[in-house]
């Protein structure tokens, strides 16, 4: 292929990615938080409960004051 052929080829590509990424840019539709179906998780949920066949970590303590003097 000579080099027009290719400035051609490029050219072409180019445009049609141009009109693929504007079309999918009209498409677009922004979704809010409120729009989705999911139910935001609760700290005071009594539905989550710990796992009872997990391995104790020692290491970790969620009350645990990391500042120690």
């Amino acid at each position: 292929m000579s080099y027009s052929n290719d400035f051609l080829l490029y050219t072409g590509l180019m445009i049609a990615d141009i009109l693929l990424f504007a079309y999918m840019a009209m498409k677009y539709v922004y979704v809010t938080p409120e729009d989705t179906e999911t139910e935001e998780l609760k700290e005071d949920d009594e539905s989550i409960k710990p796992l009872s066949n997990g391995i104790e970590n020692p290491s970790f303590s969620s009350t645990d004051n990391t500042t120690k003097k």
